[in-house]
């Protein structure tokens, strides 16, 4: 089985032979996968282009050009994606192979409860600050905050990454023998 960083750089390679389409718009996710790779520090990667992401859409969220607004939106999304190519990474090199499946499973299973949530979340609360216009831009830049909560997080789980690393090719090299 290849590890998380061994298939970052596989992506890598395909991503950057790709040079049409919706794969402009990714540019800075590829730059996000070099720098992984290279700082062999998934975490921080991640956590820094989801914290970058933040005062980008929030500023897209608050500005009143159209056109301003448009432009940053789509920065802030680029720079949001370039989390998730060293985010898989991180979790292929985390979860023992033969859990794969059942992580993976659990994963999906969470991430839909969750953005089957979120519309309701989104209406209720932009209806309990006063609905309209109003309403629905505080409701945008008040659930960037759990955003930044998810880049601290990542920085500190960082920390034990090694070691959760470490522990999971043990495993692996235990149950080969």
């Amino acid at each position: 089985m290849a590890s998380g960083t061994e298939i970052l750089e596989s992506a890598k390679e395909k991503a950057v032979s790709v040079a049409g389409g919706p794969a402009r718009f990714q540019i800075i996710a590829v730059l996000a996968a070099i720098l992984a790779l290279e700082a062999a520090d998934l975490g921080t990667v991640s956590a820094v282009a989801v914290a970058a992401s933040v005062p980008i859409l929030g500023f897209a969220i608050w500005t009143t050009s159209t056109l301003l607004g448009i432009g940053l939106l789509t920065i802030g999304a680029g720079v949001m994606s370039a989390a998730i190519a060293p985010i898989d990474a991180a979790r292929l090199d985390i979860v023992h192979p033969r859990m794969w499946g059942r992580a993976e499973a659990g994963r999906m299973a969470l991430r839909s409860t969750f953005e089957g949530g979120a519309p309701l979340l989104f209406g209720a609360m932009s209806g309990w600050l006063g609905g309209g216009q109003n309403g629905l831009m505080w409701t945008f830049l008040i659930m960037l905050i759990p955003m930044l909560l998810a880049s601290f997080l990542g920085v500190s789980a960082r920390k034990t990454y090694l070691r959760d690393v470490a522990t999971a090719a043990a495993s692996n090299r235990a149950n080969k023998s």
